[in-house]
Protein backbone atom coordinates (compact mmCIF):
# COMPACT_ATOMS: atom_id res chain seq x y z
CA UNK A 1 0.00 0.00 0.00
CA UNK A 2 2.53 2.05 1.00
CA UNK A 3 5.62 3.44 -1.42
CA UNK A 4 8.90 4.50 0.60
CA UNK A 5 11.28 6.78 -0.19
CA UNK A 6 14.53 8.31 0.87
CA UNK A 7 15.61 11.88 1.01
CA UNK A 8 18.40 13.11 -1.06
CA UNK A 9 20.22 13.90 1.92
CA UNK A 10 20.37 10.27 3.44
CA UNK A 11 19.30 11.27 6.82
CA UNK A 12 15.74 9.16 6.55
CA UNK A 13 12.56 7.92 4.89
CA UNK A 14 8.86 8.35 4.75
CA UNK A 15 6.29 7.20 3.51
CA UNK A 16 3.18 7.95 0.50
CA UNK A 17 0.06 6.87 -0.24
CA UNK A 18 -3.03 8.60 -1.76
CA UNK A 19 -4.05 11.42 -3.86
CA UNK A 20 -5.01 14.59 -3.17
CA UNK A 21 -3.85 17.89 -1.58
CA UNK A 22 -0.90 16.96 1.05
CA UNK A 23 -1.36 15.93 4.64
CA UNK A 24 1.00 14.67 6.98
CA UNK A 25 1.25 12.37 9.91
CA UNK A 26 3.95 12.64 12.40
CA UNK A 27 4.27 9.29 14.63
CA UNK A 28 5.18 9.85 18.15
CA UNK A 29 7.20 8.31 20.84
CA UNK A 30 7.35 4.47 21.07
CA UNK A 31 5.91 4.20 17.29
CA UNK A 32 6.64 4.21 14.09
CA UNK A 33 5.20 5.03 11.08
CA UNK A 34 2.39 2.05 11.48
CA UNK A 35 0.58 3.91 14.05
CA UNK A 36 -1.58 5.26 11.62
CA UNK A 37 -2.74 1.82 9.82
CA UNK A 38 -5.81 2.50 10.57
CA UNK A 39 -6.19 6.31 10.22
CA UNK A 40 -4.28 5.64 6.49
CA UNK A 41 -7.10 3.75 4.17
CA UNK A 42 -9.80 6.06 4.92
CA UNK A 43 -7.40 9.33 4.46
CA UNK A 44 -5.83 8.32 1.56
CA UNK A 45 -9.28 8.18 -0.57
CA UNK A 46 -9.20 11.70 -0.62
CA UNK A 47 -5.52 12.70 0.46
CA UNK A 48 -2.10 12.28 -0.34
CA UNK A 49 -0.34 11.12 3.04
CA UNK A 50 3.16 11.73 3.57
CA UNK A 51 4.31 9.78 6.95
CA UNK A 52 8.04 10.37 8.17
CA UNK A 53 9.93 7.50 9.75
CA UNK A 54 11.67 9.29 12.05
CA UNK A 55 15.41 9.11 12.42
CA UNK A 56 16.53 7.33 15.61
CA UNK A 57 13.09 6.41 16.65
CA UNK A 58 13.56 2.69 16.36
CA UNK A 59 15.17 2.76 12.56
CA UNK A 60 19.25 2.44 12.31
CA UNK A 61 18.75 6.15 11.26
CA UNK A 62 20.06 8.84 13.17
CA UNK A 63 20.69 12.53 13.15
CA UNK A 64 24.43 14.60 12.83
CA UNK A 65 23.79 15.80 15.86
CA UNK A 66 21.46 16.38 19.17
CA UNK A 67 18.13 14.55 18.57
CA UNK A 68 15.77 17.20 19.22
CA UNK A 69 12.23 18.64 18.03
CA UNK A 70 13.32 21.16 15.99
CA UNK A 71 15.33 18.32 14.26
CA UNK A 72 12.24 16.72 13.56
CA UNK A 73 10.65 19.71 12.26
CA UNK A 74 14.02 19.99 9.87
CA UNK A 75 13.68 16.44 8.38
CA UNK A 76 9.82 17.12 7.79
CA UNK A 77 10.66 20.21 6.28
CA UNK A 78 13.09 18.35 4.01
CA UNK A 79 10.36 15.83 3.10
CA UNK A 80 8.58 18.75 1.79
CA UNK A 81 11.13 20.19 -0.01
CA UNK A 82 11.82 17.22 -2.03
CA UNK A 83 8.66 16.74 -2.76
CA UNK A 84 7.97 20.46 -4.02
CA UNK A 85 4.80 20.50 -1.94
CA UNK A 86 4.20 24.40 -0.92
CA UNK A 87 1.37 23.84 1.93
CA UNK A 88 -0.09 21.25 4.33
CA UNK A 89 -1.43 20.22 7.32
CA UNK A 90 0.40 18.97 9.53
CA UNK A 91 -1.02 15.70 11.67
CA UNK A 92 1.12 14.87 15.00
CA UNK A 93 0.56 12.26 17.58
CA UNK A 94 1.89 12.77 21.26
CA UNK A 95 5.65 13.35 20.97
CA UNK A 96 5.21 14.08 16.84
CA UNK A 97 2.87 16.73 17.98
CA UNK A 98 5.55 18.57 20.39
CA UNK A 99 7.79 18.25 16.97
CA UNK A 100 4.70 19.64 14.90
CA UNK A 101 4.96 22.91 16.92
CA UNK A 102 8.10 23.11 16.21
CA UNK A 103 7.55 22.75 12.53
CA UNK A 104 4.96 25.28 13.17
CA UNK A 105 7.34 28.11 15.09
CA UNK A 106 10.04 27.58 12.15
CA UNK A 107 7.88 27.07 8.57
CA UNK A 108 4.25 28.36 9.35
CA UNK A 109 4.32 29.66 6.42
CA UNK A 110 3.93 25.60 4.82
CA UNK A 111 1.23 25.39 7.32
CA UNK A 112 -2.83 25.34 6.35
CA UNK A 113 -3.64 23.64 9.36
CA UNK A 114 -2.02 21.90 12.15
CA UNK A 115 -3.69 19.23 14.81
CA UNK A 116 -2.18 18.15 17.89
CA UNK A 117 -3.30 14.71 18.42
CA UNK A 118 -3.28 13.70 21.64
CA UNK A 119 -0.45 16.08 21.89
CA UNK A 120 0.06 19.67 23.35
CA UNK A 121 1.89 22.89 22.44
CA UNK A 122 2.96 23.62 25.99
CA UNK A 123 6.53 22.20 27.04
CA UNK A 124 6.96 19.64 30.20
CA UNK A 125 6.49 20.95 33.60
CA UNK A 126 8.82 20.84 36.60
CA UNK A 127 7.24 17.62 37.54
CA UNK A 128 7.00 15.86 34.27
CA UNK A 129 10.43 16.59 33.62
CA UNK A 130 10.80 14.50 37.11
CA UNK A 131 9.07 11.76 35.89
CA UNK A 132 10.95 11.31 32.70
CA UNK A 133 14.27 11.43 34.30
CA UNK A 134 13.22 8.62 36.28
CA UNK A 135 12.52 6.87 33.42
CA UNK A 136 15.51 8.14 31.81
CA UNK A 137 17.30 6.44 35.06
CA UNK A 138 15.48 3.25 35.20
CA UNK A 139 16.04 2.09 31.21
CA UNK A 140 20.15 3.38 31.73
CA UNK A 141 20.00 0.97 35.29
CA UNK A 142 17.53 -1.93 34.22
CA UNK A 143 17.47 -1.82 30.44
CA UNK A 144 14.61 -0.95 28.59
CA UNK A 145 11.80 -4.11 28.38
CA UNK A 146 10.53 -3.89 31.51
CA UNK A 147 9.63 0.12 30.96
CA UNK A 148 8.25 -0.20 27.79
CA UNK A 149 6.06 -3.17 29.76
CA UNK A 150 5.05 -0.53 32.02
CA UNK A 151 4.67 2.14 30.00
CA UNK A 152 2.27 0.92 26.92
CA UNK A 153 -0.89 0.05 29.16
CA UNK A 154 -0.66 3.75 30.76
CA UNK A 155 -1.17 4.77 27.27
CA UNK A 156 -4.86 3.58 27.06
CA UNK A 157 -7.89 4.42 29.08
CA UNK A 158 -9.28 0.65 29.50
CA UNK A 159 -5.87 -1.44 28.65
CA UNK A 160 -7.61 -4.81 29.87
CA UNK A 161 -10.26 -3.98 26.81
CA UNK A 162 -6.59 -3.59 24.40
CA UNK A 163 -4.65 -6.68 24.15
CA UNK A 164 -3.85 -7.19 20.66
CA UNK A 165 -3.68 -3.42 20.43
CA UNK A 166 -0.91 -3.49 23.23
CA UNK A 167 0.77 -6.22 22.07
CA UNK A 168 1.18 -4.46 18.60
CA UNK A 169 2.11 -1.39 20.46
CA UNK A 170 4.91 -2.81 22.03
CA UNK A 171 6.16 -4.49 18.95
CA UNK A 172 6.20 -0.88 17.60
CA UNK A 173 8.20 0.31 21.25
CA UNK A 174 10.47 -2.68 21.20
CA UNK A 175 12.15 -1.81 18.51
CA UNK A 176 13.27 1.69 20.01
CA UNK A 177 16.94 0.58 21.46
CA UNK A 178 17.55 2.09 24.79
CA UNK A 179 19.97 4.79 23.97
CA UNK A 180 16.73 6.25 21.45
CA UNK A 181 14.37 5.79 24.53
CA UNK A 182 16.43 7.76 26.13
CA UNK A 183 17.44 10.44 23.46
CA UNK A 184 13.55 10.92 22.97
CA UNK A 185 12.68 11.55 26.46
CA UNK A 186 15.91 13.69 27.21
CA UNK A 187 14.78 16.02 23.39
CA UNK A 188 11.12 16.05 25.29
CA UNK A 189 11.76 16.80 28.60
CA UNK A 190 13.88 19.73 27.01
CA UNK A 191 11.40 20.78 24.14
CA UNK A 192 10.54 24.42 24.22
CA UNK A 193 7.62 26.21 24.97
CA UNK A 194 5.20 26.78 22.31
CA UNK A 195 2.29 28.16 23.67
CA UNK A 196 3.21 31.77 23.07
CA UNK A 197 2.76 31.11 19.03
CA UNK A 198 -0.53 29.96 19.42
CA UNK A 199 -2.58 33.15 19.26
CA UNK A 200 0.00 34.40 16.55
CA UNK A 201 -0.91 31.45 13.91
CA UNK A 202 -3.78 32.46 11.22
CA UNK A 203 -4.26 28.89 9.83
CA UNK A 204 -7.07 26.49 11.97
CA UNK A 205 -5.61 24.58 14.59
CA UNK A 206 -7.26 20.88 16.06
CA UNK A 207 -6.71 19.41 19.02
CA UNK A 208 -7.83 15.86 19.81
CA UNK A 209 -7.93 14.78 23.47
CA UNK A 210 -8.83 11.83 25.39
CA UNK A 211 -10.73 12.40 28.56
CA UNK A 212 -8.76 9.20 30.52
CA UNK A 213 -5.46 10.82 29.03
CA UNK A 214 -3.41 10.60 31.96
CA UNK A 215 0.11 11.96 29.64
CA UNK A 216 -1.80 15.01 28.51
CA UNK A 217 -4.66 16.64 30.58
CA UNK A 218 -8.03 17.58 28.02
CA UNK A 219 -8.79 20.53 30.37
CA UNK A 220 -5.21 21.58 29.50
CA UNK A 221 -6.04 21.37 25.77
CA UNK A 222 -9.14 23.17 26.24
CA UNK A 223 -7.13 26.17 27.48
CA UNK A 224 -4.79 25.93 24.98
CA UNK A 225 -7.53 25.93 21.99
CA UNK A 226 -9.10 28.60 23.70
CA UNK A 227 -5.57 30.67 22.61
CA UNK A 228 -5.88 29.98 18.72
CA UNK A 229 -7.09 32.35 16.68
CA UNK A 230 -9.32 29.68 14.74
CA UNK A 231 -9.54 25.76 16.50
CA UNK A 232 -11.40 22.75 16.72
CA UNK A 233 -11.45 20.50 20.01
CA UNK A 234 -12.31 17.19 19.41
CA UNK A 235 -12.69 15.32 23.29
CA UNK A 236 -13.30 11.75 23.57
CA UNK A 237 -15.08 10.24 26.43
CA UNK A 238 -13.21 6.75 27.70
CA UNK A 239 -10.13 7.36 25.34
CA UNK A 240 -6.34 7.26 26.44
CA UNK A 241 -3.59 8.43 24.69
CA UNK A 242 -4.46 5.87 22.07
CA UNK A 243 -7.30 6.32 19.78
CA UNK A 244 -6.11 4.84 16.91
CA UNK A 245 -5.99 2.08 18.89
CA UNK A 246 -8.91 2.43 21.21
CA UNK A 247 -11.43 3.45 18.63
CA UNK A 248 -10.23 4.65 15.39
CA UNK A 249 -14.09 5.48 14.06
CA UNK A 250 -13.97 8.24 16.10
CA UNK A 251 -10.31 9.49 15.35
CA UNK A 252 -10.93 9.21 11.68
CA UNK A 253 -14.09 11.11 12.32
CA UNK A 254 -12.23 14.05 13.89
CA UNK A 255 -9.30 14.08 11.44
CA UNK A 256 -11.82 14.49 8.50
CA UNK A 257 -13.67 16.53 9.92
CA UNK A 258 -10.75 19.08 10.84
CA UNK A 259 -9.71 18.73 6.70
CA UNK A 260 -13.37 19.37 5.79
CA UNK A 261 -12.88 22.32 7.66
CA UNK A 262 -10.08 23.82 6.29
CA UNK A 263 -10.83 22.67 2.53
CA UNK A 264 -14.60 23.13 2.29
CA UNK A 265 -15.72 25.29 4.67
CA UNK A 266 -14.68 29.27 5.37
CA UNK A 267 -13.49 29.98 8.40
CA UNK A 268 -14.34 33.03 10.05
Amino acid sequence: MYEIFSLSSGIGKYHKVGNGSPIVLIHGFAETYEIWKNIVPTLAKNYLLIIPEIPGCGNSEKFDNIFSMEKIADFVNEILEQECIEKTVLFGHSMGGYAAAAFAQKYNDKLIGLSFVHSSAQADSEEKKKVRQVAIDFVENKGKDDFLKTLIPKLYASPEHFVEERKMHLKMAEQYSAKQIIACYTAMMDRADHLGILPTLSFPIQFIAGKEDSSINYRDVEKQAALCKQHRLDIFDDIGHSSMHENPKILRAAINGFLDDIFLKSWS
